[in-house]
């Protein structure tokens, strides 16, 4: 992911710590903190703020979301709706998906798909 905090590589480092969908649905930000694998020199967490959302589908993970560890980060068009063998670290191209894969506490593989018009890589204060 790239932002004004540079390039992070989320993947097994963070977990998401938390998480608001507000402005009638259209607002949907994810807080998220490292975990035991950080690298040193990522940040200690950040946000990622979704505006203008149209999608946000969530699938097998826990009703608070905050047992959701994130293993790979990739972009699917609409449609697409298989998770295995997908390409990582490729560039969006427009109208794609952002997909969230991950695994929850309890070992259950989870994913999250938002597709909105701006994503925005947040510090965190």
């Amino acid at each position: 992911m790239c932002g004004d905090l540079g390039e992070i590589d989320i993947h097994n480092a963070y977990d998401l710590a938390s998480y608001e969908l507000s402005s009638h649905g259209r607002v949907f930000r994810m807080t998220f903190a490292g975990n035991k694998y950080l690298l040193p020199t990522g940040p200690k967490g950040f946000d990622i703020r979704f505006t203008e959302v149209d999608t946000l589908e969530i699938t097998d993970a826990p009703a608070d979301l905050t047992d959701f560890c994130v293993h790979e980060v990739v972009f699917m068009d609409a449609a697409e709706r298989g998770y295995d063998d997908l390409p990582v670290g490729e560039t969006p191209e427009p109208g794609q998906h952002m997909v969230f894969i991950g695994e929850t506490g309890k070992g259950a593989r989870a994913t999250i798909r938002v597709h909105a018009a701006s994503a925005e890589l947040l510090p965190r204060a």
